[in-house]
């Protein structure tokens, strides 16, 4: 088995610990089909990112959604703000085509 790694990404209220198992996982994460069947991809992004150019989060054939004056991160930030929560439920209710 491989070994095990962990990344710390502290977002305040949201402290995410992600733990995979690296070598043989991480490598059939690459291999094909890339997504395990059909897909909706969906961006979000906020408009007042200073750190992310909004250029960049437009995915083309994705339905992208756009945050009037929330930012990359903090108190008004992505993880943080109302609006986004909301959308993430919204499109967590979609049905796979």
């Amino acid at each position: 088995m491989g070994r095990t790694s962990a990344i710390a990404a502290p977002h305040g209220a949201f402290d995410v610990v992600f733990v995979f198992q690296t070598r043989a996982f991480i490598a059939a994460l690459n291999e094909d089909p890339i997504t395990p069947g059909p897909a909706i991809r969906v961006s979000f992004y906020g408009e007042a990112d200073s750190t992310v150019p909004n250029e960049s989060s437009f995915l083309e054939g994705a339905e992208n959604e756009s945050f009037p004056g929330v930012e990359h991160s903090g108190a008004n930030g992505l993880l943080e703000a109302e609006a986004v929560y909301l959308e993430v439920r919204r499109v967590l209710g979609y049905a796979v085509p």
